[in-house]
């Protein structure tokens, strides 16, 4: 560890300027990172140093939840578990405000809230429990009628 504070921090500039700028060789073809942390190690013109301390970003986003590296050890883990369990879904739930009943179902007003008394009847349904539903009803379809004259 012949590395000063000094150093890391020049790497650390080096491979934000990568992550925006750089490239990555794939023979005679370069293909732009374009913010792709897993693929900055693979920089070209990147030195041994700024290699490790790329590798160690990489690492360490593989263990910290939300980020690309999560998302791609689940994946390589679905791909694995296809040997038991036969194609798996890979889907992520990003709940907001706007477009998700599962936020409306974990934030609850009280019936006696001070926000609804000013409010449409539709907000004070938001109390309830069984409001909004998270699996959709089933419904029948009817069958279709076949006219026998025809």
């Amino acid at each position: 560890m012949d590395t000063t504070a000094t150093q890391i921090i020049e790497d650390a500039k080096v491979l934000c300027d990568k992550l925006w700028n750089g490239c990555q060789r794939f023979g005679n073809i370069r293909v732009p990172i374009n913010g792709d942390t897993t693929r900055l190690p693979y920089a070209d013109g990147l030195t041994a140093r700024q290699k490790r301390l790329a590798r160690e970003i990489r690492y360490k986003a593989q263990h910290f939840p939300g980020t690309q590296g999560v998302r791609q050890v689940m994946g390589h883990r679905h791909w694995g578990a296809r040997v038991n369990y036969g194609d798996c879904l890979f889907f992520t739930i990003s709940p907001n405000e706007q477009h998700s009943a599962l936020v409306l179902k974990l934030s609850r007003y009280r019936r006696n809230d001070p926000f609804l008394k000013h409010t449409d009847p539709a907000w004070t349904r938001l109390c309830g429990m069984d409001f909004p539903e998270l699996a959709a009803k089933r419904r029948r379809s009817k069958p279709s009628k076949v006219n026998p004259k025809e």
